[in-house]
């Protein structure tokens, strides 16, 4: 078997040499990261995993170990996780009531079962209330074939349409046909950043899965001559002012979903 190794130093990681359970697991870590030319160093100046790369950045505790994760093929997915807003909070917290119970950890002879449960158990009572404000709505959506353009189904005032969803477009529009509604307006032009025209502004109730909006601002044009381009009829376009109600907003092409989260 071939071990690959790298000349290129890329930093130091520091540990305190007087924790059994540091060096532990420093040992256990040592060659996967020495690998990766991080190099493991017994100190005892700081009560926390410390890292020092060769370009001068230094980071400690939870941050230290999502940097060397991200260097690690198999755990990336950790440092993915840590972008999440409000997971490094909880881990930095985590991983201080670890360091602080470190020396119990190696003296009072743990099994490490029990370590892993007792962190799992912490990270659970600290992550609640955070995770208890977050929402995550994924809507299935279809690709136009002729535009490449992303369809989403939504609920607007009762009535299930195709909303077009446009980044380009600063505001929410609905049809005027969809609606039902009997206002006289121009027809909407439609272009490479979105629709444009004489629209009238209207509150709409919208639907999706695990929510809801009552009274929300839209504006109503008549959008046939856009439904022209599609192969379906385009009941409205979602906005900007949509989006933006959420922190993250993800197209999953693979999954064929488009992923909506608020932290």
């Amino acid at each position: 078997m071939t071990v690959r190794t790298t000349s290129r130093l890329r930093g130091w990681v520091l540990y305190d040499a007087n924790c059994s359970f540091c060096t532990a697991t420093a040992a256990r870590f040592r060659s996967i990261l020495e690998r990766r030319g991080f190099r493991m160093v017994p100190s005892g100046l700081w009560p926390e995993l410390r890292l020092l790369t060769a370009d001068g950045h230094t980071c400690g505790g939870a941050d230290a170990v999502f940097y060397l994760a991200r260097c690690i093929w198999w755990a990336w997915p950790l440092w993915a996780l840590a972008q999440l807003s409000g997971m490094r909070r909880v881990s930095r917290i985590a991983y201080r009531w670890i360091a602080a119970h470190r020396y119990c950890v190696g003296a009072c002879h743990l099994p490490a079962s029990v370590v892993h449960l007792c962190v799992l158990m912490l990270l659970l009572c600290v992550s609640l209330p955070v995770f208890a404000q977050n929402e995550w709505v994924e809507l299935p959506f279809s690709v136009d074939k002729q535009n490449n353009h992303v369809l989403v189904k939504l609920s607007m005032n009762g009535k299930e349409g195709t909303f077009l969803v446009d980044t380009g477009s600063t505001w929410t529009l609905a049809d005027v046909k969809f609606l039902r509604l009997t206002v006289e307006i121009k027809k909407a032009q439609f272009d490479s950043v979105g629709a444009g025209g004489d629209g009238v502004g209207w509150t709409v109730d919208i639907k999706i899965p695990n929510r809801r909006w009552t009274g929300y601002r839209v504006y109503v044009m008549d959008l046939s001559a856009i439904s022209k381009r599609y192969d379906v009829k385009i009941d409205g376009i979602i906005g900007q002012d949509f989006l933006r109600r959420y922190d993250n907003v993800i197209f999953d092409y693979k999954s064929k979903k488009l992923v909506l989260s608020k932290w």
